[in-house]
């Protein structure tokens, strides 16, 4: 009884409440919210149908559908069905490459097969940073931007992987940096801040990396589905998709917690919705740059930036907040937070269950007050006096 005492004493009230969001609160409103969910777009896993699609279209010889909105529209009703939802097929054709494997299975298993990969691959890349590992890592599976994540099927767990490998292996192996930074392309909002960062840490190596390895992807994607399939993604399937982030509504916009699209939801011209989210992207790029330029703990760098990646995307949806959900876990190894710096935490995890039911663009407010938070931590544990050259 003394021990199981003693053992209680060393459980800080940071690490109770902890564990209460990871494994509590969080899976308990990503419950909450997946049983409300009465929409063809989760009921059928319709983003992951979009994969599976695209897989069956490249061994049959079909690519170029893909890049074309009005042929996979009729592509996409053959293989899934008539009765599937339709949604587009935003992604590059060296995407592809990561997706090829998929209709080799039948649809569900193929599914399973999905989110079991993805979300090993993020666990692989954050494991060794992270202090109460196992409950970190099912707290990232069973939070509401997990729970997203895999009632569509979709592709939040890779992008953490990628971005999470490339960000934390700069200190040590920045060749595998650029590799998997290089990889990250196959969503390119994702990328807009790291060459700038990865210029401002000094850390050449993986920037020429990461270089190479795009070029590469490019390269072997043109070889392999014809250069036609570029053209049409930069004449047709792009300007589309930004057509859709545009001027869709509905419940589309309110899964896009980006300051973009707080403009669009406020009803603002479209001009100023731009202009605001040029004016967040440029201030998150700042603090982010400045970061990288400071002597302080790198896995905090790492988390500020994986914040800073969401801010400055004009379009992101509620899946890719497990960007934000590993930041947050990155920090909470980092550094104890105090109450009110928990409380932004706990805001900011459970906003993919918020977004909705509140009906009001919170997300970008408060991603911004948990980058404030990251980077006043920065100010606070850098080194005095030295800042990178």
């Amino acid at each position: 009884m003394t021990g199981f005492v003693e053992a209680l004493r060393k459980v800080n009230a940071s690490r109770i409440l902890t564990w209460v969001l990871l494994l509590g609160v969080g899976p308990l409103l990503s419950l909450v919210y997946a049983r409300s969910i009465d929409d063809v777009i989760f009921s059928e896993h319709r983003d992951f149908g979009v994969f599976w699609t695209a897989s069956t279209l490249l061994w049959h010889g079909e690519v170029l559908q893909l890049f074309d909105p009005t042929a996979f529209r009729t592509a996409l009703a053959q293989v899934m069905g008539t009765d599937f939802p339709y949604l587009s097929f935003p992604y590059p054709p060296h995407s592809l490459f990561l997706l090829a494997p998929l209709s080799f299975f039948p649809y569900l298993l193929s599914l399973v097969f999905w989110l079991t990969i993805t979300f090993a691959a993020m666990t692989v890349a954050l494991w060794r940073r992270l202090e109460q590992r196992w409950v970190m890592m099912l707290g990232l599976l069973l939070c509401p931007a997990g729970a997203v994540n895999m009632a569509g099927g979709q592709n939040g767990f890779l992008s953490t992987a990628f971005l999470g490998a490339g960000l934390l292996c700069l200190e040590r192996r920045q060749i595998l940096a650029g590799i998997c930074i290089g990889f990250l392309s196959y969503k390119p909002q994702l990328g807009l801040l790291l060459p700038l960062l990865l210029i401002a840490g000094g850390y050449w190596r993986a920037f020429l990396s990461a270089s190479a390895t795009v070029i590469l992807l490019v390269l072997l994607s043109t070889l392999s589905f014809g250069s036609e399939s570029w053209l049409l993604y930069l004449t047709k399937s792009g300007p589309y998709q930004m057509e859709i982030a545009q001027h869709w509504i509905g419940r589309f916009q309110f899964m896009s917690p980006t300051y973009f699209m707080a403009g669009r939801l406020l009803n603002l011209p479209l001009p100023l919705a731009w202009t605001i989210q040029i004016a967040a992207t440029v201030l998150a790029s700042a603090g982010a740059v400045w970061t990288f330029r400071q002597d302080t703990p790198h896995m905090l760098k790492a988390a500020l930036a994986m914040v800073a990646v969401f801010l400055v995307s004009p379009y992101a949806l509620t899946y890719d907040l497990t960007i934000v959900s590993a930041a947050i876990v990155l920090a909470l190894s980092s550094f104890t937070p105090k109450l009110w710096e928990y409380a932004a935490f706990v805001a900011v995890w459970l906003l993919p269950a918020l977004t909705l039911p509140a009906s009001m663009p919170i997300g970008p407010v408060l991603i911004s007050i948990l980058f404030l938070i990251l980077l006043r931590r920065v100010l606070l544990m850098r080194a005095p006096g030295r800042a990178a050259a």
